[in-house]
């Protein structure tokens, strides 16, 4: 059989085809595969690098944050219990009431709600009525800020008569930071 030479180079170019796709698919798309298992791979740990050293500057900011905190308000104390805390609060509270003359008509403790960011803590908050003036019910807010374990003012209104001076009524809220009910990851 003769072969013209148009079929030489037809088999030809078919057998360099045909081993240019065993080629293909022995070598480069195993080659292919395996670089883009690793460039995944790359990725992930590169994502958990990322995280882990977010992580530790947000820890880093946040001790920072606490010592300056702590260097303008004195040093923290861990949160206790809500019957511990509501009775070491409220002892306070009435000896601010008395050193800035307020005079309480009411006050009343809420049930502590979980803290959003941080389950193992929770928020109290007791409502004052109160009478006062201007002068003593600053003095008071002043006096509330220096109680460990208050949190803040949330609320506070103040209402008064302008056609005859007289105290101002007040109403306001305080928050106090508590100690989740069964959690002892504060014990030593």
């Amino acid at each position: 059989m003769n072969m013209s030479d148009r079929d030489r180079r037809a088999l030809v170019l078919g057998g360099v085809a045909v081993g240019m796709i065993a080629v293909y698919l022995v070598a480069l798309n195993p080659l292919v595969s395996r670089y883009n298992d690793m460039l995944a791979d790359h990725e992930q740990a590169a994502a958990k690098v990322a995280r882990i050293l977010g992580e530790e500057r947000k820890a880093a900011d946040q001790a920072r944050q606490i010592a300056e905190w702590e260097r303008k308000a004195g040093q923290l104390s861990e949160p206790k219990p809500y019957s511990e805390q509501i009775t070491s609060v409220s002892y306070k509270l009435v000896a601010a009431y008395q050193a800035s003359g307020m005079q309480v008509k009411n006050s009343n403790w809420t049930h502590p709600i979980p803290w959003p960011d941080d389950r193992t803590l929770s928020l109290a908050t007791i409502r004052i009525d109160a009478e006062a003036d201007w002068e003593n019910v600053f003095k008071f807010v002043a006096a509330v800020y220096r109680i460990e374990g208050v949190m803040s003012i949330d609320r506070l209104e103040l209402a008064g008569d302008s056609k005859k001076p007289g105290p101002l009524t007040v109403k306001l809220a305080v928050s106090v930071l508590v100690r989740s009910e069964g959690d002892n990851r504060w014990a030593s």
